[in-house]
This record gives structure tokens, sequence and C-alpha cells, in this order.
């Protein structure tokens, strides 16, 4: 019989491999691999390794406080990449206009399973995205039933981006359009991708990422 807690050496390792694959993004750093400290490598491992008995991690919320210029932000981004797309938890759910339905019902089925929904926008460079917020709150008004809503924790984010909706109702054209890179985009001639881009259900297929991969889920 396994006992109440274990740390698992293996999972440790592989957290630190995933952080220490990542790139800075910006600023005088922007492309060197993340370099880890002894004492982050330490704090890392142990998020990562400690288990309970049934294999989920113990570590569920962590409370780091350290002086400035500490990499506080960097670990804490790394370790929400690994908690999003390395942590052998759900997969990734790709959805747009393009395939609205069928990611609603796929994302339905997720909500349902796991009683929480996370929805992650692109945006455009690292900003703020008009028809992805959009997108988002159609999403959520689709997925999540209203009298579930009312018993959620519902952020800013989610009360914004509904007013998007309320705002465009259910035209994809108008709000998509409405955006600075739908605009960015059309000065560019790239007109009619705007355009394909802002129709409904083209596709019935729903994009999976998972392990660092994008795949079409098996039809056969």
């Amino acid at each position: 019989m396994r006992r109440r807690g274990y740390f698992d050496e293996a999972k440790a390792e592989q957290a630190v491999r995933f952080v220490r694959s990542l790139k800075h993004t910006k600023g005088r750093w922007a492309g060197v691999p993340f370099n880890l400290q002894p004492f982050q490598e330490k704090r890392i491992r142990e998020i990562f390794g400690r288990l309970n008995a049934d294999g989920t991690r113990q570590y569920r919320i962590v409370y780091l406080e350290e002086p400035r210029k500490n990499g506080k932000s960097e670990e804490a981004a790394a370790v929400g990449l690994k908690l999003l797309a390395a942590d052998g938890g759900r997969p990734l759910l790709i959805g747009a206009a393009v395939n609205f339905g069928a990611a609603t019902e796929a994302a339905r089925r997720a909500f349902e399973e796991a009683g929480e929904l996370t929805i992650l926008c692109a945006g455009r460079e690292k900003g703020f995205a008009l028809e992805d917020a959009y997108a988002a709150g159609r999403f959520v008004e689709a997925i999540v039933p209203g009298r579930l809503r009312r018993g959620l924790d519902i952020t800013d984010a989610v009360i914004a981006s509904r007013e998007l909706v309320r705002k465009f109702g259910t035209d994809w054209k108008k709000a998509v359009t409405a955006s600075a890179h739908a605009r960015y985009l059309k000065e560019r001639n790239f007109a009619k991708d705007v355009a394909f881009a802002a129709q409904a259900d083209v596709f019935s297929l729903v994009p999976v990422y998972a392990d660092r991969r994008i795949t079409l889920p098996d039809r056969g």
C-alpha cells in the first residue's frame, strides 16, 4: 500500500527539463533559455514531484515572496505554462468561429466532467484582441448555462467578454471586422482571410493541443 505522500523523481525531473526548454521572449535576454538557479530548481522539483497517494500534486497553491529582480515573474510564467500545456492534465481544445459548434460541444463535455472551465485567448502581440475576447464571451455563453454561471467564480475578463457579446450579438462578422487586427490585415490585402475567419461552423473538427503538439482527433 502506497504511503500517504511520496516524491516522484521522474515528475520532478520532467518539470525541470520543461522549464529549461523555455526561452525568454523580450529584452536583452530574448532567445536565451531559462537558467534555473539552485533554489528555483529545488522549488520546481518540490511543486511537481511531491505527490499524494493518488498521484495528484500535494501543492495546489504556492505563495512566493522574494526581493525584486530574482526572477519571480519568469518562474511563475514557466510554472503556468507547465500546468497549462505539459502537466499530463486535460488537453487544450482549439476553438474559433469556424468550428464554434463543434468546439462548444467538446468544451461542454469537458466542463461537465471537470466542473471548471478556462478559456485562453491568443491575443495580439501579448495584448488584448477584441475578436478573441468576443469569441471567449460566445464560448462562455454557449458552454455554461446561466443557472450554473451564477454559482461560479466569474472573473472580470469573463464579464468584459460577455459585454462584447451583448454589443455585437451573434454576428461573428460584425465583431471580427470591428477589431484593429482585422483592419491591419485588410490594409495588407488579407480581406478574404478575415472574411473566412468570421464564418461560423465551417468545420466540425476540434484540434487538440497536448504534449506540445497540435493534432486532429481520430474520427475512425
